[in-house]
């Protein structure tokens, strides 16, 4: 056995099979698979390898038709073909009968509810909704449109607004879902003004094991978006095709928010997606940029290991994602080596952080997601064929020191 020893370096591992699906647009989906050839026509620098590795994670893990993800946005286009089957169904209600059967206080919410008019239409009218839905949960291997992140979870539907997300709305949806049986809530949405009632709901939420991911926001500024500075989640930055981080957005919308609560980033900008208003013929050709795109993946990658394995808590999905995300893929000058501002732990690597083994966790030791905390992450591992990665994060003189140790026959 040989070991060698180096520093903040991922080692090029050989290529490993991949799952691809049928999905005719899934050529476009960068993000999840970069080979360099396509190139978006808003952001025209791309590089072979700037993804998440998602064909190697489906190799391992495709996802739990028993796992319900919350979906809280604009609504989604409930009759749209890649979402068949997809829906989250309250048992407790018969559908159409105006009888609150369940008595849980809303009439027939069989897949959600509209918490922003107080009905069960959950129709989507500006998109942006069935976008975030369908990168989580888009069917797979339909001959038809994208393919989602994960290939069977449940997708509970909870409107909050036509155009715009309400406070009030939000924090009611968040709490139907901790009611209701959501173990991951995605919220791709953002307010100018902190919530009390929204960040009771997350706090509660997460006490009840429900983790919460959330959109860092689209201002391109040193300043967390509420409720993405709230401790209790994990809040995603963007990066562009080529990994750098998503300084400007085409839109004109800014770029992606910074700062002290960021946890990981992921592809965001310049990403196709599903827009049902869009012309006929059109639906599967838009292109968006934002965080809330990167929101998703990483919705998707947590529902994707709480399929691998059930039991795993909110603090461990959130520590594999963190740890497993690969860190220096980026400008030198932004992406520095450990936990930084502009890439938080990095970008999500779903095969790294599906591989993971987790029993190399050492017991006794800290695990840390913030700058500020002195003992940060204890070791994980790695295993990639015959080679296995350790990895370490230590601070020194108030810097992050990262060390992988690379182990393998020879």
């Amino acid at each position: 056995m040989k070991i060698s020893l180096l520093y903040l370096i991922i080692m090029a591992m050989p290529a490993l099979g991949a799952t691809i699906p049928n999905d005719p647009y899934f050529k476009y989906q960068w993000p999840l698979y970069n080979d360099g050839s396509y190139s978006p026509v808003c952001y025209s620098t791309v590089k072979a390898g700037a993804d998440m590795k998602t064909t190697l994670a489906w190799d391992i893990e495709q996802g739990d038709s028993n796992l319900v993800v919350a979906v809280i946005d604009g609504g989604c286009a409930m009759n749209h073909p890649e979402f068949v089957g997809r829906f989250w169904v309250n048992k407790g209600e018969i559908p159409g009968n105006g009888i609150d059967d369940d008595k849980n206080g809303y009439v027939d919410d069989v897949n959600g509810w509209n918490f922003y008019k107080n009905t069960n239409n959950l129709e989507d009218i500006d998109g942006h909704g069935t976008s975030i839905a369908g990168i989580i949960g888009a069917n797979v291997n339909n001959g038809t449109g994208f393919a989602g992140i994960d290939w069977h979870c449940k997708l509970m539907i909870l409107k909050v607004g036509d155009t715009l997300p309400h406070s009030l709305a939000t924090a009611s949806a968040i709490k139907y879902a901790m009611s209701n049986g959501a173990r991951i809530i995605n919220l791709s949405i953002g307010f100018d003004q902190e919530s009390p009632s929204i960040k009771q709901a997350i706090i509660e939420a997460s006490n009840k094991s429900v983790l919460i991911i959330v959109a860092a926001g689209n201002n391109a500024l040193d300043s967390m978006e509420f409720p993405a500075n709230i401790p209790e989640i994990l809040a995603v930055g963007s990066t562009n095709p080529d990994d750098t981080w998503s300084r400007n957005f085409p839109q004109g919308t800014g770029g992606s928010i910074y700062g002290s609560n960021l946890g990981v980033v992921a592809p965001g900008n310049c990403v196709r997606y599903i827009n049902p208003l869009a012309a006929a013929g059109r639906e599967y050709n838009q292109i968006g940029s934002g965080t809330s795109i990167s929101t998703v993946y990483v919705t998707g990658l947590a529902a994707l290991l709480l399929a691998q394995n059930p039991t795993r808590t909110p603090a461990q999905i959130k520590r594999l994602i963190t740890l497993s995300a690969d860190d220096l893929v980026g400008n030198p000058a932004e992406d520095t080596p450990g936990w930084d501002k502009h890439y938080g732990w990095g970008r999500v690597n779903m095969y790294r952080a599906l591989k993971a083994d987790t029993t190399a966790i050492r017991q006794g030791k800290t695990l840390a997601v913030r700058r500020d905390q002195k003992r940060l992450a204890p070791e994980l591992l790695f295993e990639h064929g015959s080679i296995m990665i350790q990895e370490t994060h230590a601070m020194q003189n108030n810097r992050i020191v990262v060390r992988r140790w690379i182990c393998g026959e020879g």
